[in-house]
C-alpha cells in the first residue's frame, strides 16, 4: 500500500500543480518511502529466511501518467489509498498483536498518516472551491 501511495505522490509531482499541492506530495511521497522501509526493517527481522519473501521484491505498476485535467481524480486515488492505509494501520494497532517495537512503529506512521490524511481533505476542497470560483468568475 505505501508503494502504490508513493507511485501516486509520484505521479502529482510530475504535473504542474500548485506549490501546496507540490509540497503535500513531496511529504507524502517522503513518509511513503519511509514507512516502506521501517515496515521492510520489522518484516526482516520476524521473517524466516527460507520460506519468507522478500518485501523488495513486492511489484506494484506504476500508475498511468495524470494529465492536467486529470489533478482531482489524482488527488481522489491518493484519498483513497490514504484511507486504506488508515485502516490496516488502525486494525493492527487494535488487534495488538505485534510486539511493543513494531506497534510504537506502527501508531507513529498512524498519527503521520492521520496528519497527511488531514491536508489531502484540505487540498482536496480547495481544488473543488477553486474550480468552482473559476467557473463563477468566467460567467
Amino acid at each position: 500500500m505505501h508503494k502504490k501511495q508513493e507511485l501516486r505522490f509520484l505521479a502529482m509531482m510530475r504535473l504542474e500543480v500548485a506549490p501546496a499541492l507540490r509540497k503535500l506530495c513531496a511529504c507524502g511521497h517522503i513518509s511513503s518511502v519511509l514507512c516502506q522501509k521501517e515496515i521492510e526493517f520489522l518484516y526482516d527481522s520476524a521473517r524466516n529466511c527460507f520460506d519468507d519473501g522478500d518485501l523488495r521484491s513486492i511489484y506494484v505498476q506504476e500508475t498511468n501518467a495524470l494529465k492536467y485535467s486529470d489533478i482531482k481524480y489524482g488527488l481522489q486515488q491518493i484519498y483513497g489509498t490514504q484511507q486504506e492505509l488508515l485502516r490496516y494501520y488502525n486494525e493492527y494497532i487494535e488487534e495488538n498483536i505485534l510486539n511493543e517495537d513494531s506497534h510504537r512503529i506502527c501508531q507513529d506512521h498512524y498519527v503521520q498518516l492521520l496528519k497527511l490524511d488531514a491536508s489531502i481533505k484540505k487540498e482536496l476542497r480547495s481544488f473543488d472551491l477553486q474550480i468552482r470560483q473559476a467557473y463563477l468568475v468566467v460567467a
